[in-house]
């Protein structure tokens, strides 16, 4: 039983398996984090819809309805711009 123990100690001393990220949110998974929905919305103004698709191409297998919350919660927090292009909201971060 000794064994185990050193090698349990020494990860948790030397590097943690996943490093937190300042602008990650805590329960994101698999690549849905703050900094790839603002990558996307850098890039071009996407519509809700638009940003659900792409997380779900990237196979991450959440949900539909945990994804949705994940991203809405995102959304929150990184308050995009807000633009009504015929009848379609779409949103976008300036740089």
């Amino acid at each position: 039983m000794e064994g185990p123990s050193p090698k349990r100690s020494r990860a948790e001393a030397g590097m943690t398996s996943t490093p937190p990220l300042p602008s990650s949110w805590s329960g994101s998974t698999e690549g849905i984090t703050e900094d790839s929905v603002r990558r996307y919305l850098l890039r071009k103004p996407m519509t809700t819809t638009e940003l659900l698709q792409k997380f779900k191409s990237k196979k991450t297998g959440m949900s539909s309805d945990k994804l949705v919350n994940t991203i809405a919660q995102i959304l929150k927090r990184l308050n995009p711009e807000k633009q009504t292009i015929k009848g379609k909201l779409y949103l976008s971060i300036k740089a």
